[in-house]
């Protein structure tokens, strides 16, 4: 069959949109489990249905047209490895059919780890920072959604329309469930509209993400979440280091009144004078929680004692996991399929069977073993030199500083995500949409032919890369 050739702005849009309804599907399917009252195997179930029509569309695109090729790279050898190391640890699972399937409501076994890689894959047809920017501002434009819905649960307000759960904490849960999964998805929301807000060039732009950003950091904090205001703490950090070194590059922040560094210090005035405003609205919750946090890392460096209940108990769930790990050090226990041998060996924590760790680099090291966290910690070390590649090349030569805004709120998103994933978990409700994201900070896998097309009989001269000048007949038309 001979090939057809395609504009590839048009793969560009159905990308955009299939990756769209990753960000829709999620939250409203969610929506309709809670309200009804059915278990997370539904949403599993569309996640599914979702990376099957991806797969297709992918796989369509690169058998039917000639002039989009599959390029092969460090990410496809880092896969590669990851997924005969997954099959090797479903294989010797404790429980297989779990870690096919993943624990019952959490349902992160191996398919559903195949569901991200495939999102991050798709993510990675996009090519221009212009199709890029199009589907972070629609993930931001659902992330508002998410958030108003978290607020009204929070003041129970639209009780009628807006679903609230009992169990999780008292903080926003949205209907991600829990605040701890509402407050990874806010981290990546803010690293998002931080970048986007100080390193836009237009002032109404500023403006737009600043009030997105202020949203995310109000939901942030009422989601009660410590591991969220970490992620949030580490971004702060990363951001104003980028900030002072690149503070001699920067040619668009000439606005005498609005520069973005001054938006930024009435922000963050307005913002301590905001933090003590809600601190007292929840009853001292915040300043509270900082205080023992304080106490307790007094307590460990002063006495070198670690309380089983420090961070809820986190502590004691590390402690009894890292007993595990020598008898499970190159398979894990199988994907997902902790509960079983910690239950067994352990009993209940806090009177709760401990299916996760509450630590992404452990849950790995346990559930797949010391050669998956090592590729997994070897991608996230790609994918950072990716975005700091990118950076670099805008810094130094991109002069219209066209995608310093996005890539700075990607990195920021992967700095927050990882630092918050240290007392936290990877659940399917949120967990979609990073990999999405790491898609965009990473490098495609793409490569398109460019073709000349005669459009008409007219004399034309172009320039080749190499500089050799060459006349042709007719209009030349670049095709992407």
């Amino acid at each position: 069959m001979r090939k057809l050739k395609v504009d590839y702005k048009y793969i560009e849009y159905i990308t955009v949109a299939l990756l769209s309804m990753v960000f829709l599907t999620i939250p409203i399917m969610h929506y309709i489990c809670l309200r009804n009252g059915w278990p997370n195997d539904y949403l599993a179930y569309s996640i599914y249905g979702l990376a099957i029509i991806d797969i297709v569309f992918m796989a369509i695109v690169l058998l039917l047209f000639s002039n989009i090729k599959f390029k092969w790279g460090i990410y496809e050898w880092i896969f590669t490895v990851l997924i005969i190391l997954e099959i090797f640890s479903v294989i010797n699972s404790v429980d297989v059919y779990t870690s096919i399937w993943g624990t019952a409501g959490r349902n992160e076994g191996i398919l559903m780890l195949l569901s991200y890689y495939t999102f991050f894959y798709l993510a990675r047809f996009l090519k221009s920072d212009k199709s890029k920017y199009l589907l972070v501002n629609i993930f931001l434009g659902i992330g508002v959604v998410h958030c108003i819905y978290g607020l009204c649960q929070y003041f129970k307000l639209f009780e009628n329309i807006v679903f609230s759960v009992s169990y999780g904490g008292s903080g926003i849960k949205d209907v991600t469930g829990n605040p701890n999964f509402m407050g990874t998805l806010v981290v990546m929301l803010g690293g998002l509209s931080a970048g986007l807000f100080y390193y836009s060039d237009k002032l109404w732009k500023k403006l737009i993400y600043l009030v997105l950003l202020g949203l995310f950091l109000v939901t942030m904090l009422l989601t009660k979440t410590m591991s969220g205001y970490f992620g949030v703490a580490m971004m702060v950090l990363v951001f104003f280091g980028y900030l002072t070194i690149t503070r001699k590059k920067h040619i668009q922040f000439t606005a005498k009144y609005f520069s973005s560094f001054n938006i930024l210090l009435v922000t963050v005035i307005v913002g301590i004078i905001g933090l003590f405003s809600i601190n007292k609205l929840m009853k001292g919750y915040i300043f509270q929680e900082l205080t023992n946090i304080y106490n307790e890392l007094s307590h460990i460096i002063t006495t070198g004692e670690i309380e089983e209940s420090f961070g809820t108990y986190r502590f004691g769930i590390w402690k009894n996991t890292l007993q595990l790990v020598p008898h499970y050090l190159l398979s894990g226990v199988g994907v997902d399929a902790l509960a079983m041998p910690f239950y067994y060996n352990f009993g209940l924590i806090n009177d709760t069977i401990i299916d996760k760790t509450h630590n992404e680099c452990l849950q790995i090291l346990i559930t797949m073993g010391l050669p998956a966290l090592v590729t997994y910690l070897t991608y996230y070390f790609f994918v950072g030199k990716d975005v700091l590649v990118r950076l670099v090349e805008i810094v130094n030569q991109d002069r219209k500083w066209n995608g310093e805004p996005l890539y700075v709120g990607l990195g920021l998103v992967l700095i927050g995500y990882l630092c918050q994933a240290f007392f936290n978990i990877s659940v399917i409700d949120v967990a979609p949409f990073f990999w999405v994201l790491l898609g965009l900070m990473s490098e495609s896998m793409i490569e398109v032919q460019k073709r000349i097309e005669m459009v008409n009989n007219q004399k034309k001269y172009i320039r080749l890369p190499n500089g050799q000048v060459i006349e042709v007949m007719g209009t030349v038309k670049k095709n992407y």
